[in-house]
């Protein structure tokens, strides 16, 4: 778990000293860095200006067999169920693992749409989480279905609305008392 806390909370967690002393922090945040200012790159390419700013923290997942992630959103129903009040307009699930075939399970499934997505190492899925209006489009339902043979690993790239600042932490009860005083 440490490592993946490290991971996913980003460069703008930790102090200049603290990553100095770490060789391997500093090693994974520059993998992050390198994560989401791809992502962005993406994004910006197909027209959509996007900087890292707009990016969540990273995070890791992984799913051993017979483990799956049933049917959810990844938008905020409501702002007050973000951290600081973002919506999550768009996914990026990033595959980490390959399943060659339909027997071995761990796709990605859209009931609404009928559409089914088997991992392959390297590369990703991109889906919008809101629609024109930026409202929570309820199509974009999804679930992890098991693997059944292996382990599936993915990062979860979820791009915001807003930039996210990482540095007024990633607490709502921090949000909120910071927010007040």
């Amino acid at each position: 778990c440490a490592w993946l806390c490290r991971i996913t909370a980003g460069p703008q967690m930790y102090g200049e000293e603290q990553v100095a002393a770490r060789p391997d922090l500093a090693s994974e945040l520059r993998l992050t860095e390198r994560i989401s200012g791809r992502v962005a790159k993406l994004f910006s390419a197909t027209g959509f200006p996007l900087t890292p700013d707009y990016i969540e923290p990273l995070q890791l997942v992984r799913y051993q067999p017979g483990e799956r992630f049933a049917p959810h959103h990844d938008y905020h129903e409501v702002a007050e169920s973000s951290i600081q009040g973002e919506q999550r307009a768009f996914t990026v699930l990033i595959f980490g693992s390959t399943f060659s075939s339909t027997d071995d399970g761990g796709e990605t499934h859209f009931p609404h749409l009928g559409v089914s997505v088997w991992p392959r190492k390297g590369d990703a899925l991109v889906w919008s989480n809101v629609d024109d209006e930026g409202e929570p489009n309820p199509r974009s339902q999804h679930e992890g279905r098991p693997p059944v043979n292996g382990v599936k690993v993915a990062i979860n790239c979820w791009i915001a609305n807003t930039p996210y600042d990482v540095s007024r932490g990633l607490r709502k009860s921090a949000l909120i008392s910071n927010s007040r005083a």
